[in-house]
């Protein structure tokens, strides 16, 4: 067990202490079902086995196991021995401290199809790796769409048994390619460096790149919730497959992602959007987003709901602004 919890009213918790925000205390044991939630005003004596970071409203960290002094006072023990007093009245929050290498990933697949009048086959696949080094964390996420359509076209003058003349055939494919690392700059900042590729047959755009960097920050970020923002200058880059001709433009890039746990961990409800927009034609732009509900199945297997939706602002000739998907998708996840 990872740490011992001695409350005011003399009973003892001993289990795993996964965070605290300040004001109460998350632990996980194994006599109960679940995480559960102590008030720190009520905690007599804290103690940890393993190492936190702990973070102060005003920025400041420190580093040590949790434990409690002969006058009662709330201390951090670092490595060498020192002791220094938890001061709760500018605590921000405390977990455990984390593996200088940690990993993790998920891939997900959808399938959906239809026959009759339309015969259509829709397949998608997407996945990310998120390796850290310590303060340096990388992410690589891609996803890709392909969808068949066969559709009949009423014709008696030329009767065709295979229907090969009697039905057009339609194919429409997408994928998207991120590419960004991170270097954390403290607790709840770090820097970004990000380059995107993107292409989609229907839209006739055969490649948008954009390459960006700059800040981002982290509001949340506990295991039952993650919230982070970044801005930054980009680059953006567009060959166009047809009559459109290529362009490349200087941007503002803005990106949100949002997630939390909804009644317990086996529910999460996710939101991830980012923003191009063109610091030299205020009125172009391109949105992409992504939102949906994910649910354990079983182990590490999950399944999701989940809507995109795209708006680009000034599309190639003959194309639409606003594309709209959504799907039902199975998925791993592995890693940390």
């Amino acid at each position: 067990m990872a740490g011992r919890i001695l409350l005011k009213n003399g009973d003892v918790i001993t289990g795993d202490i996964l965070y605290c925000d300040g004001s109460d205390v998350k632990v996980e044991n194994e006599y109960i079902d679940g995480d559960f939630l102590i008030a720190m005003d009520q905690i007599a004596e804290i103690q940890s086995t393993t190492a936190m970071t702990v973070q102060y409203k005003d920025g400041e960290t420190a580093t040590g196991k949790l434990g409690t002094s002969d006058d009662g006072t709330f201390v951090v023990v670092e490595d060498s021995g020192q002791t220094a007093a938890l001061d709760l009245d500018r605590l921000d929050e405390f977990e455990p401290v984390e593996e200088w290498f940690q990993w993790g990933g998920d891939i997900n697949l959808g399938f959906s199809g239809a026959s009759g009048n339309t015969n259509t086959t829709s397949f998608h696949v997407d996945g990310s790796y998120r390796p850290s080094f310590g303060p340096n964390h990388f992410r690589l996420s891609g996803q890709l769409n392909r969808e068949d359509a066969k559709v009949k076209v009423d014709n008696p003058d030329t009767p065709d048994p295979d229907d090969t003349k009697n039905s057009r055939q339609t194919t429409a494919s997408n994928w998207r390619v991120l590419v960004e690392y991170n270097r954390d700059l403290s607790y709840k900042w770090y820097l970004y460096a990000a380059n995107q590729w993107e292409n989609d047959d229907l839209k006739d755009l055969n490649l948008r790149m954009s390459l960006s960097g700059g800040a981002g920050y982290k509001i949340w970020q506990e295991d039952y919730r993650d919230w982070w923002i970044e801005l930054g200058p980009a680059y953006v880059r567009e060959n166009f497959k047809f009559l459109t001709p290529d362009e490349d433009y200087a941007a503002l890039r803005w990106a949100l992602n949002f997630e939390h746990d909804i009644y317990s961990d086996d529910f999460r409800f996710y939101h991830k959007h980012s923003i191009l927009e063109s610091v030299q034609e205020l009125d172009r732009f391109v949105f992409q987003s992504t939102t949906g509900f994910k649910f354990e199945i079983i182990a590490d297997l999950v399944g999701a709901f989940e809507l995109q939706f795209d708006w680009n602002n000034q599309p190639a000739a003959g194309a639409d602004k606003n594309d709209l998907r959504y799907m039902f998708k199975l998925g791993y996840q592995f890693g940390d």
